[in-house]
């Protein structure tokens, strides 16, 4: 794996080198911008993984950083952690309110803005039965034999987002009822081409299919009966295979379903929103 990409905005240039050094040599690439402008033209010329951002800053301020940061697509999911002398607490809700990860106050602790990086500088395969790791999770694939639900409300954390290809469902149906901060994805959905009409309302949106219903429907379109993508030994070849043959027929990938109900551009930023007032209060708070 590559060094992760860091960039510092920070216009007191002792301490935009001492953070160089220091974490250059804890598997870092570092690059230093001593103004808001000149962060800007560095994201475009090269995305960093994280960002650390003074906000005082001699052109425009890091809160204007951060906003034009979270406003372009681009850049927008990149962790920003603001590190400045502003230590209110009205600037540290205005800072995560313009969707920064982490806010910590100088002088700080150099040990602490590491641990705080290399949470959000994390990203790695973690395979397990164990649930306390749920909690540090941001995306999950869960797929058990178990025949009753196992992931609960209080497993996830804020803007998680869980895909659900076990049957019966590992998600907790109160998952879904308690928790409007948290995306659960239980299958996908097609379109059949045609004018069909299934006679039966599947919640979705007319012409809609499951996905395991849209592949029976292809497969015997091919004149083939058979089990196709049961059990776990699902090779490459067999999905490139029901690609081309949903392709032929005019089948098309349409979104995502979630409890039963499509899931809407509307829902996914619901739950960005509400993930991000959820992150807030419990920063706020601690």
């Amino acid at each position: 794996m590559g060094k992760s990409r860091l960039l510092v905005v920070e216009d007191d240039i002792d301490i935009g080198n001492m953070l160089k050094i220091y974490f250059s040599g804890m598997e870092f690439e570092v690059d230093v911008a001593v103004r808001g402008s000149d962060a800007l033209e560095k994201t475009k010329q090269s995305l960093p993984h994280l960002i650390v951002l003074d906000i005082m800053l001699p052109d425009i301020d890091g809160y204007e950083v951060c906003r034009n940061l979270r406003t372009n697509m681009r850049t927008s999911h990149i962790p920003v952690i603001f590190l400045t002398q502003k230590d209110e607490r009205s600037d540290k809700l205005q800072g995560l309110e313009l969707g920064a990860d982490d806010y910590i106050t100088k002088p700080f602790d150099i040990e602490e803005l590491r641990d705080r990086l290399k949470v959000h500088a994390r990203c790695e395969l973690i395979v397990s039965t164990k649930m306390d790791v749920l909690k540090e999770a941001q995306l999950i694939l869960t797929v058990t034999s178990a025949i009753h639900d196992v992931v609960r409300p209080e497993h996830l954390q804020p803007g998680s987002v869980v895909c659900d290809v076990a049957r019966p469902r590992d998600v907790s149906a109160m998952v879904a009822a308690v928790r409007d901060d948290i995306l659960v994805i239980d299958g996908g959905m097609v379109d059949v081409p045609g004018p069909v009409d299934f006679h039966f309302n599947f919640g979705f949106p007319a012409g809609k299919a499951y996905a395991c219903m849209a592949e029976t429907i292809a497969l015997a379109l091919e004149g083939r009966f058979e089990d196709y993508t049961l059990g776990k030994h699902l090779t490459r070849a067999r999905v490139e295979e029901i690609d081309m043959i949903a392709k032929k027929h005019g089948f098309r990938l349409s979104g995502f379903r979630s409890f039963e109900k499509e899931v809407t551009t509307q829902q996914i930023e619901a739950v960005r929103r509400n993930a991000k007032n959820a992150r807030l209060t419990r920063a706020v708070h601690t």
